[in-house]
């Protein structure tokens, strides 16, 4: 039914809706965006990280992470 009524909604209002609301100054959404300091992929980081401790082989992801950080 949400999903429904979301797009029976006019964008520019929902839209307004969102910032005044969901987006609002004080809203916990809004925090969590702003004081996200987080690096991408820092999840993966820490599987891989985890996995050569623990002495469990994973060739493509290493691989993958290796050709990010050269780019």
């Amino acid at each position: 039914m949400i999903s429904h009524l979301l797009t029976e909604i006019p964008p520019v209002l929902l839209g307004t809706r969102f910032n005044k609301v969901i987006f609002s100054k004080d809203s916990l959404p809004r925090i969590f965006m702003e004081y996200n300091n987080s690096k991408p992929g820092f999840a993966i980081f820490e599987v891989v990280r985890e996995a050569k401790k623990s002495g469990i082989p994973l060739p493509r992801l290493t691989t993958a992470l290796d050709n990010i950080e050269q780019h």
